[in-house]
């Protein structure tokens, strides 16, 4: 059977996420119950607050663009480098991960204030420009078990490919 018809969809691109809205509420259980979903690695979980990126806390994490090779191959450029308040307006760094495949790192502060300060500044690496952005990382979240953390009619969609539009989600609802 299908998810039912939507009252609202709410896109955030930048997080991968989808918050639906439907006319009727037993559909969002409805789709969770669903054991296979077809786009994978996408999650389909009970909208909770605290995962919906217009309520999430702020992030302590940043995606950074464009780095010389050399600092895809190891983090303690990274680390040195987003460290140093005086080269980058960073602080202590808890966590690097790197994704070659995808030219990109993410690099996760202590501090929530630490990233934004960064994100905020103009950076350079080896006297290039690099693009820093926030990242929330909704999908590292746990859902909470507590039944008043949800909303009955409201269902979220992580980790969604980057070519999914609104259409395409309404034909995957449709399917489920």
């Amino acid at each position: 059977s299908g998810g039912g018809e939507l009252a609202r969809m709410r896109f955030y691109k930048e997080e991968s996420t989808v918050v639906l809205t439907f006319c009727e509420p037993t559909a969002a259980r409805r789709v969770c119950s669903q054991k296979v979903h077809k786009w994978q690695p996408m999650k389909v979980v009970p909208y909770e607050k605290s995962l919906d990126p217009e309520h999430a806390s702020q992030p302590c994490t940043i995606k950074v663009f464009g780095l010389p090779s050399a600092w895809l191959q190891n983090d303690d450029f990274l680390e040195m480098f987003f460290e140093s308040e005086r080269k980058s307006g960073g602080g202590n760094v808890k966590e690097i991960s790197i994704d070659a495949s995808q030219g990109c790192a993410f690099v996760t502060f202590e501090e929530s204030e630490v990233a934004a300060r960064v994100a905020a500044r103009e950076q350079y690496a080896e006297g290039k420009p690099i693009t820093v952005k926030l990242f929330k990382n909704l999908n590292a979240l746990t859902v909470s078990s507590a039944d008043d953390a949800y909303e009955p009619d409201q269902l979220l969609l992580l980790s969604l490919p980057e070519n999914v539009d609104h259409e395409l989600i309404r034909l995957f609802l449709k399917t489920h």
